[in-house]
């Protein structure tokens, strides 16, 4: 169904919360993350916020790090 959308010109957004087998399923046809500080920390297995945007800029057009009260990145 989600390449179905994407044949369509539909652009995919997903919000990850927690890396979880049915979100990592997803990734590869994201065209826009917005993740969880929790998600984007395990993700990439970094714990300093600029590296995490580095690598998951690296693999997603666009993406959003939410940070709780802290905001988002």
């Amino acid at each position: 169904m989600i390449m179905d959308l994407k044949k369509q010109g539909s652009q995919i957004i997903l919000d990850a919360g927690s890396v979880n087998p049915g979100v990592m399923t997803i990734l590869a046809h994201v065209d826009i993350l917005i993740a969880s500080k929790k998600f984007a920390f395990n993700y990439t297995n970094h714990h300093n916020i600029d590296q995490v945007m580095d690598q998951l800029q690296q693999s997603f057009p666009k993406v959003i790090v939410t940070l709780g009260e802290e905001g988002a990145k």
